[in-house]
């Protein structure tokens, strides 16, 4: 396990690319208080699912400075909530690695309130959305994610101003997308991939 590996490293703007294939556990907060705006890719495939469940490895703080991270493998993630939430400077993310294992995206990037989009990635199986990007003011679209079997979407797209299209598959639960700027054409897309 990497517990709170660079936490209050207040002067470290930067690291190389570093090897976390092997790691089982990444502790909350490993990122946090550090002065790093961008990180490299990062492999996190193999931590544990009970590590990552509502640990936010960057510290979930809006005072962090991180702006860009690069490709993010978590591929035997079970639940991602809030793992970029609160990261207010955030904009822009690479490639997610998800796979048919994910259930819960609740809050996972909520208050990344610069971030303007965000990649597709493997929802196929996520039954907890709720809150997934509330407070992003700045994201524009939302992915073609796989949502059918969502039981939760509360809160999902609260606070999200600039959303001008939803390409989310699936739907079959109730949502709210008032405050948002989805035009005509976006919301015969949104209704169209309605499950």
């Amino acid at each position: 396990e990497i517990a709170s590996m660079f936490s209050g490293c207040s002067s470290l703007k930067s690291i190389p690319p570093l090897n976390f294939s092997a790691a089982t556990g990444l502790a909350r907060d490993a990122f946090s208080g550090t002065a790093l705006t961008a990180l490299p890719d990062l492999d996190l495939r193999s931590l544990t699912p009970n590590v990552q469940g509502g640990y936010p490895i960057f510290g979930g703080s809006t005072a962090n400075n991180l702006a860009a991270i690069g490709a993010v493998n978590l591929s035997s993630a079970v639940t991602l909530a809030g793992f970029f939430g609160g990261l207010a400077k955030l904009t822009s993310i690479g490639p997610i690695t998800t796979t048919g294992t994910l259930t819960s995206t609740s809050s996972m990037f909520s208050n990344c309130t610069l971030l303007p989009a965000i990649p597709a990635f493997n929802t196929s199986n996520v039954t907890a959305a709720g809150s997934m990007f509330s407070g992003c003011a700045a994201l524009a679209e939302v992915p073609a994610l796989d949502l059918a079997k969502a039981t939760s979407l509360a809160n999902a797209f609260a606070g999200c101003t600039s959303l001008t299209s939803i390409l989310a598959t699936g739907i079959k639960v109730t949502f709210s997308i008032a405050n948002c700027s989805l035009g005509a054409a976006a919301l015969n897309t949104l209704f169209t991939n309605l499950g």
